[in-house]
């Protein structure tokens, strides 16, 4: 058996976000009855990635963030978070 000193149970936006901030002080183990984390509301709600968000936007935003929302995260889920299409 294993010790933890957290239990984080769903692995939402919310969930991922405090198992993250906790991890570098504690073990921390992430509880998500779903296939993939973010199935459900939180994969719905965070839906659109604007490359230009803000007064000006910031390429280098984008740089890093564009290429992580275009492909598949080995280990975490077998889909691609975000596809191609007009904001409305």
């Amino acid at each position: 058996m294993q010790d933890f000193d957290f239990a984080i149970v769903g692995a939402g936006i919310a969930g991922v976000s405090a198992a993250y901030h906790l991890a570098p002080h504690a073990r921390v183990i992430v509880l998500e009855r779903e296939h993939v984390a973010a199935y459900h509301t939180t994969g719905r709600s965070a839906a659109l990635h604007s490359e230009t968000y803000g007064k000006r936007g910031d390429p280098r935003h984008h740089r890093v963030v564009g290429p992580l929302l275009s492909q598949a995260a080995p280990g975490l889920s077998p889909t691609i978070p975000c596809s191609r299409r007009a904001a409305r």
